[in-house]
């Protein structure tokens, strides 16, 4: 792992001399012995440095750079090359040698550098799970000590009002370990699907009765305007799911007093279902890094509430295990549309 990352901060000028020298100490030292195997030996410093920092197809070249100087130093020191048929066959055999050697490298640098971004993201997965289980946790427990406090008489209407405290830290708890096992499962490829034809507007009814509570608590209007277009062929748990996390980010990243808008149209073989807000909009950072696990965004939730960085990349594995897309359309301060396309269907519900 060191060697990656310290080969990767090193200028480009800074490996490229070194990378000249070297070349050039080899083709001296192949002159001078005049061996096949010194050959070999002498230009694999400088062809590991090539290929590990610049990737593949640099290290091919440099491998047709050090068969030419080869062949120049061999025809220079020894006649040893003087049947054409060994000459060619011998380089033939040397640029085999040293193309696998460029092929492993690079596959080697990649599952490496895969194991240091999995490393990486498994260490950030584990501080942002103990950070947002930290503070629901401590609820609990301390609105449980003050129930469990023998000097304390309570009246009832104060022992709901802490048990619904409770309640509510256990929700997020259990929102966040359920996103984390979600992303994992998800991950690994275990999206079981049952497609069929959906109606997109007998769904997004019911998901706007569902959520309609709390957009009221921050005085937002949902507004359905959804044309004919909304016959999809997908899997209705999963376009629940996605439908659902959208429409809840919208209420989440909305100013009291705004709305709330859910249109669709048919885009040739899909159909097209948004959500858009009239929150603070994302800026370009943002949009670019937003479908990414663990993502914290510059927009923060405008009622408190929870956020976990899983629920966009959780949507975009589900929407692309139903051959479909998901895409943001926002520009800062004007709000943010977010789009999810889902094949169509006919109206006797077969896949077009």
């Amino acid at each position: 792992m060191n060697i990656v990352t310290n080969l990767a901060r090193w200028p480009d000028g800074v490996v490229g001399i070194l990378v000249t020298v070297l070349t050039a100490a080899a083709m001296y030292a192949d002159y001078v012995t005049g061996t096949d195997f010194d050959y070999l030996i002498f230009y694999l410093i400088p062809l590991l440095m090539v290929a590990w920092r610049w990737g593949g197809w640099r290290g091919y070249g440099f491998v047709v750079v050090g068969l030419l100087g080869h062949a120049v130093a061999d025809r220079l020191s020894s006649p040893i090359y003087m049947f054409p048929a060994f000459f060619y066959w011998n380089l033939a055999e040397d640029s085999i040698i040293l193309s696998l050697l460029v092929f492993f490298l690079t596959r080697l640098k990649h599952t490496l550098l895969q194991l240091q971004e999995a490393l990486r993201l498994k260490t950030e997965f584990l501080n942002i799970a103990a950070h947002d289980l930290k503070n629901p946790l401590s609820g609990v427990l301390g609105f449980s000590d003050l129930l469990a406090h023998p000097d304390a008489a309570r009246k009832p209407a104060e022992v709901t009002e802490l048990a619904t405290l409770i309640n509510n830290s256990a929700h997020r708890m259990l929102y966040l370990i359920r996103n984390l096992l979600d992303i994992s499962k998800y991950e690994n490829g275990q999206i079981h699907l049952n497609p069929a034809g959906l109606d997109l507007a007998a769904i997004t009814t019911r998901l706007l009765a569902q959520n309609e509570p709390r957009a009221s608590q921050k005085q937002l209007t949902l507004c359905n305007e959804l044309k004919d277009a909304t016959a999809v062929w997908a899997d209705q748990s999963l376009t629940e799911q996605v439908m659902d996390n959208l429409l809840s980010n919208a209420i989440k990243f909305s100013p009291p007093g705004k709305s709330i808008f859910i249109r669709s149209e048919s885009a040739g073989k899909q159909v097209l279902w948004k959500v858009q807000d009239q929150g603070p909009g994302l800026s370009r950072d943002d949009q670019a890094k937003l479908f990414q696990k663990f993502t914290r965004l510059s927009a923060k939730p405008t009622g408190g509430e929870n956020s976990t960085g899983l629920g966009l990349s959780i949507v975009k594995l589900l929407v692309e295990a139903m051959q479909g897309r998901v895409w943001c359309e926002s520009e800062l301060g004007q709000g943010a549309t977010f789009v999810i396309a889902l094949p169509r269907t006919n109206p006797a519900g077969d896949r077009r």
